[in-house]
């Protein structure tokens, strides 16, 4: 018997073409927000004591952990800047803004790889617009956490490659980020698992071995130090559950 079928109608895919412009987009509003929401914004307590200690920064002061955290990269970039530009908030804030779009932009590219460049979109705006954390888009120490994200996924980004100059690439971005701040040390250790479920896990170990050797000496040599303090404390651990509940639903 022949005769057409019926039914409901197929439904299109949605068109990745229109993915990057639409994120184009998104980019130039959110930089135009972020900008006009932080113009009467002044620097936080954090940029404060990074000024305070910039004139006469040496390498062992810009090792001193911060809150607990290695922010080598920090440093030396505030460092630079104050010298190039002198304390006006904007050179920061744009910093802040551009190291957001490049972490946007890379964690679009990551994530169409796997899902398509439609899906995709939908993170990156997440991330774009930061809407549980806007503080860390508008005001100049943000670069600090966005800038080790930006590192993290590019690692994860070039480990895709499977090629020994990609290798190199990922390791050295996975030293830098654990430099910026310590939030780094997550995509450690996804670049860890993804290493070990490959056939080549052993040969390729020293991709995530060498920033946590390097980040493991500058924490001994930090803790051995007269004034050094920790905020690690083994009860938190109790407190886990909730605060990411607390996170997945922000």
């Amino acid at each position: 018997m022949g005769g057409a079928e019926t039914g409901s109608p197929s439904r299109a895919p949605v068109d990745p073409r229109f993915a990057v412009p639409a994120l184009a987009v998104a980019m130039a509003a959110a930089t135009a927000f972020a900008l006009w929401l932080a113009r009467d914004t002044t620097f936080t307590i954090d940029e404060l004591v990074w000024f305070l200690t910039s004139p006469d920064l040496d390498l062992s002061q810009a090792l001193e952990p911060h809150g607990g955290h290695l922010v080598l990269v920090t440093r030396l970039v505030y460092a630079g800047l104050l010298e190039a530009f002198g304390t006006g908030t904007e050179p920061f804030r744009i910093l802040t803004v551009a190291s957001l779009l490049l972490a946007v932009g890379l964690l679009f590219a990551y994530t169409a790889k796997r899902v398509g460049a439609a899906v995709a979109l939908a993170p990156a705006a997440v991330l774009l617009f930061f809407g549980s954390d806007a503080f860390h888009v508008f005001l100049g120490n943000g670069f600090t956490i966005l800038f080790a994200v930006s590192c993290g996924l590019g690692a994860l980004l070039a480990l895709d490659r499977r090629h020994p100059r990609a290798d190199v690439l990922a390791c050295l971005l996975l030293c830098v980020g654990v430099a910026t701040y310590t939030i780094a040390l997550a995509f450690v250790v996804a670049v860890a698992i993804l290493v070990f479920v490959g056939d080549d896990r052993w040969p390729r170990a020293w991709i995530f071995l060498i920033p946590v050797a390097l980040y493991a000496a500058w924490w001994l040599w930090a803790s051995a130090k007269p004034d050094a303090y920790s905020e690690v404390d083994l009860a938190n651990l109790l407190t886990y559950p909730a605060w990411i509940a607390q996170a997945l639903a922000a």
